[in-house]
């Protein structure tokens, strides 16, 4: 408050005011706090970013998706925002978007809990269990049987085995060397 009183143009003043706010779970002071920093500076994407997570929590998803519309327009690698836009598609049941921004959370910020804890609750809302498109990709590689580990190709191991094999986000391709 004294930060606020003391320069009341201050926006990082309002925003970490608004984020002890939401610790507090006083989410309507927050969102004003938000709104004033908005106010001042409206390019703020981390802003926008947490006025939607506090819609969220407080149960109105179509004006955090108008938020974090914004938040990810001003900054497109806010992982955050794509991860509360996901979340919030899920509470209006719309698993198409809600998977799209959750991946790309996840994609953004491999390293983030909440994404991947986010997406999880995602596929157990959609009762989508066991469908290996929804494993990572190193979680879907196919083991064989016998001597060889990996991808089950001929001749098993024994001779011709020359792979080269490229990754990229979204596809694997294995290339099978033939040597006679």
């Amino acid at each position: 408050d004294e930060a606020i009183r003391l320069n009341p143009k201050d926006v990082d003043a309002y925003y970490n005011r608004g984020l002890s706010y939401a610790n507090l779970g006083q989410l309507q002071q927050a969102v004003q706090d938000y709104d004033e920093a908005i106010r001042l500076d409206p390019s703020h994407a981390y802003a926008y970013r947490i006025r939607g997570e506090a819609y969220t929590q407080l149960g109105q998803p179509e004006r955090a998706i108008q938020d974090l519309d914004k938040a990810v327009r001003l900054d497109p690698q806010l992982a955050g925002g794509y991860r509360v836009r996901g979340e919030a598609y899920a509470q209006l049941e719309h698993p198409e978007q809600a998977f799209r921004d959750l991946d790309r959370a996840v994609l953004l910020q491999p390293e983030d809990v909440d994404a991947y804890n986010s997406r999880g609750k995602a596929h157990s809302q959609f009762g989508q269990y066991d469908n290996p498109e929804n494993m990572d990709l190193a979680l879907r590689c196919i083991m064989s049987f016998g001597s060889n580990a990996g991808p089950p190709m001929l001749p098993n191991g024994f001779y011709n085995n020359n792979y080269t094999i490229v990754q990229t986000a979204d596809h694997i391709l294995i290339f099978t060397e033939m040597v006679h």
